[in-house]
């Protein structure tokens, strides 16, 4: 809950009767510690009226401990292998409840080209890509009494309908869009179309982070667990430093981190088996030391998963040649490629190839 969340419900709480129900980890408790006025400790599930700001129930949380694998990749593509395999393993053995958490939304873009069976279910929609295709496209028939966003939208909405709604707010731009060329605005709009609901996906969920909240999976894949991606920080959020944000009473930087960290906490530790793969070539991240992790401990992937087969180095090993020699004039051009490669010579002399 940001500030502002948090005293919109006070308001509303003049009005109703009010609990929040939240775990409280390492990782949160500074957070809700500084909403409620309250000490808290870690590792503890809470029931607090907000009417009365009391605790109305506190209950010690039992933490599993779940079979955690880690696998290494040296290319991120082969990531992919894994998640196939094992949930192939895991929906032949019987279980459902299995989640794909995707700390970068681009990787999706891989798993739907090799997932082949469609088991998987992508929360965050699918690129629209045909309607995409037909917008870059379209063939304008102008209409010189509308302004070019009007003569836009009115051949888009040919191609789907909701989409007039969906840029209908950008009606208000409406005299920015004249400065542009038709094609400049058709890829914005094309590049701005939202994703459409995966309603043929299959039984596997693949989310991001935040999408886990209030959720537990019994089998779990976690993608890219690099530097890069998590903890996952907006650029929004460095616009303004930790110094000022903690004189304004607003989430530092680390407080943002810290709640990503209680995210990924709560999803590992409520699940009973747990792939963790990260791209060997790039910084990992840093909560495998928070969650006590060794990656030196980690498999090699590409050892069991791999598009491409690893380089080996051949041992080189100098193939025998015999060859009956009749020329018995010797020219000094033919000592001299003699004496410096006898390949060569035969290559040369006998066997005629240059």
């Amino acid at each position: 809950l940001s500030n502002k969340d948090f005293n919109l419900i006070k308001e509303i709480a003049n009005f109703s009767n009010i609990d929040i129900v939240f775990e409280c980890s390492k990782y949160n408790k500074t957070i809700f510690e500084r909403l409620l006025n309250q000490k808290l400790k870690i590792d503890t599930k809470y029931t607090i009226n907000i009417n009365t700001n009391k605790i109305k129930n506190q209950i010690s949380l039992d933490i599993k401990k779940p079979n955690i694998l880690l696998y290494r990749f040296s290319l991120r593509l082969n990531q992919v292998l894994l998640v196939i395999a094992k949930i192939n393993e895991w929906l032949k053995n019987g279980y459902e409840n299995i989640a794909i958490i995707l700390p970068s939304d681009d990787f999706k873009k891989y798993l739907k080209l090799f997932d082949k069976a469609r088991n998987l279910n992508y929360a965050m929609g699918l690129e629209d890509s045909e309607t995409i295709s037909k917008i870059r496209n379209v063939e304008l028939k102008i209409d010189t009494s509308k302004s070019k966003f009007r003569n836009i939208i009115d051949h888009i909405g040919t191609i789907k309908e909701n989409l007039k709604d969906e840029f209908y707010e950008l009606a208000r731009f409406e005299s920015l869009f004249e400065k542009l060329d038709y094609d400049d605005i058709l890829e914005f709009i094309a590049e701005n179309i939202k994703n459409v609901d995966d309603i043929y996906g299959g039984k596997v969920k693949v989310i991001g982070i935040l999408e886990t909240r209030g959720i537990t999976f019994d089998k779990i894949i976690i993608v890219d667990f690099n530097d890069e991606f998590l903890p996952k920080i907006n650029d929004s959020d460095i616009f303004i430093n930790s110094s000022i944000r903690k004189k304004v009473n607003l989430p530092t930087i680390n407080d943002k981190e810290n709640l990503q960290r209680h995210y990924y906490t709560n999803l590992i530790n409520n699940a009973n088996e747990v792939c963790i793969a990260f791209h060997s070539s790039k910084i990992p991240s840093n909560l495998f030391d928070d969650f006590g992790l060794d990656i030196n401990n980690a498999i090699d992937g590409e050892s069991l998963w791999s598009f491409f087969p690893k380089n080996t180095q051949k041992e080189y090993i100098e193939d025998e040649i015999i060859a009956n020699f009749e020329d018995k004039n010797l020219s000094a051009t033919k000592i001299k490629i003699f004496l410096d490669c006898k390949r060569k010579f035969y290559f040369y002399s006998i066997a005629k190839l240059t």
